[in-house]
């Protein structure tokens, strides 16, 4: 049978794709669709038809999976982060540990049944929402020329205004809306990538979750003799109202670009750096949980007896996971450089402290991560 784009069809959602895009057949004919998942029953219109494969557009769930759940943000289907959000977290991580498997054996050329030997089960999460330390927002304007800040819809660099997400920490919404407000007040411009034009580009949050300790960074396009905000102070008297603001700076990008981060970076209040304990060990080698999500998790289940330390490896810093409080990730996988990494005891008993500091300003003779960028800079 021939299928024609607008055509509406409904399709039984049998597979999902490794993007996260439900898979259905019609008379054997393959359809991927978005915002759909295994067990689904849904009307779809055709948006894009291939030789052997099409693609559609989820119109109406007909008849919903019992893994379906009701999503907790609103803009699930509209932003490119949470594809998989009306689904059941147990489902998730079943679609996860899959989809590790089978790059393992498709990308990676392991045998499934040396795979199956090894691989352990995955491990989740007790609170899959506000683990994220850090996060980056874009800065634009709507259609009414105010600023906005959200996350990019899937695929574009359209801005989904939204200062909510349940991915981050609870004070981001805080600290955008405050941005927000102060942009508004006194007039200050959102950067457009078309015309090179407008100030605020970026915002950046990280936060301690066992410190409790938060940094801002500003991405802005300053040019010329222009040292400081427009109403700078007004904008740090409104940030240093949240508990634990620790440290606020600009970062000075003036390309033309799609890379957030330029070279320059100005310390405008507080500290140079935040700290954080992921997991510390006492001198009898015993570990102690200080903090929350699927880090702690990580370095508790090394896999197969083997306790998990930070690989200290030639010309790097101080480990620890390289997107750390990313959920779901199979212990027994996470190797290399800078993340956590499989090794027995050393002579010393492998005593680790758990401290570790964030580098704000480059430079230096120091080896530490930049909290930006996550490099080494010796």
């Amino acid at each position: 049978m021939d299928y024609e784009k607008n055509q509406t069809l409904t399709v039984e959602i049998t597979d999902m794709t490794s993007e996260g895009e439900g898979v259905g057949k019609k008379d054997g004919f393959p359809f991927f669709v978005k915002d759909t998942i295994i067990g689904d029953k849904a009307e779809i219109r055709v948006t894009r038809v291939k030789k052997s494969y099409a693609y559609g557009r989820l119109e109406k769930v007909l008849t919903p999976s019992p893994f379906r759940v009701e999503p907790k943000c609103t803009f699930h289907r509209q932003c490119g982060g949470c594809q998989i959000q009306s689904m059941s977290y147990e489902k998730q991580l079943e679609f996860k540990q899959a989809k590790v498997r089978n790059n393992l054996i498709r990308i990676g050329g392991f045998a499934s049944e040396k795979i199956d030997k090894i691989m352990e089960p995955i491990v989740g999460m007790e609170e899959p929402f506000y683990y994220r330390n850090k996060a980056q927002y874009p800065v634009g304007t709507n259609r009414e020329g105010e600023p906005i800040t959200g996350f990019y819809a899937g695929r574009t660099h359209s801005i989904v205004a939204n200062t909510q997400c349940y991915l981050g920490t609870n004070e981001n919404k805080e600290i955008l809306e405050i941005i927000l407000a102060y942009m508004k007040e006194n007039k200050v411009s959102a950067y457009d990538e078309t015309t090179g034009k407008g100030l605020i580009r970026h915002v950046l949050i990280r936060k301690g979750f066992c410190s409790g300790e938060i940094m801002v960074c500003l991405v802005v396009n300053l040019k010329g003799k222009q040292r400081e905000l427009p109403a700078q102070q007004k904008l740090l008297d409104r940030l240093l109202t949240i508990p634990n603001m620790t440290s606020v700076s600009l970062n000075i990008n003036t390309e033309r670009t799609n890379v957030i981060l330029g070279q320059e970076i100005r310390l405008i209040w507080g500290k140079e750096t935040i700290q954080d304990t992921i997991h510390v060990c006492d001198a009898d080698n015993n570990f102690e949980r200080t903090g929350r999500g699927i880090t702690h998790a990580i370095y508790e289940n090394g896999g197969s007896g083997q306790r998990l330390y930070l690989s200290q490896l030639p010309g790097r810093g101080p480990g620890g996971p390289a997107r750390p409080g990313r959920p779901a990730v199979p212990p027994a996988f996470r190797r290399g450089g800078g993340r956590p990494h499989l090794h027995p005891p050393g002579p010393d008993g492998g005593l680790y402290h758990g401290d570790v500091q964030r580098r704000r300003l480059p430079g230096g003779h120091v080896r530490q991560r930049h909290p930006l960028r996550g490099q080494v800079r010796l």
